[in-house]
């Protein structure tokens, strides 16, 4: 359905004339915004190891969005991550 999409609406009015009305309708892929590679989401560190990691580029592949993003503990995860795990 990504293409321009003719719909018409039609009615009489009060003197039994046809009106019609004629919309064009741009529709227009949109995919959601996503990295450019896969972040990595498993290290092997030693005790005392401080480890910084930068998430990859996240594009959008059509333009119409400017992507963001949120990096937080998910609900009802709170247990599976260690306390000193900071983000």
């Amino acid at each position: 359905m990504v293409t321009v999409q003719k719909l018409r609406i039609r009615d009489c009015d009060d003197n039994n004339q046809l009106l019609e009305m004629n919309l064009y309708v741009n529709v227009l892929s949109n995919n959601y915004p996503d990295f450019v590679t896969e972040p990595e989401t498993t290290w092997t560190m030693a005790v005392g190891d401080i480890v910084s990691y930068k998430l990859p580029q996240v594009v959008d592949p059509e333009g119409n969005d400017e992507p963001e993003v949120y990096v937080s503990i998910m609900e009802a995860q709170e247990d599976k991550y260690p306390p000193f795990l900071m983000f």
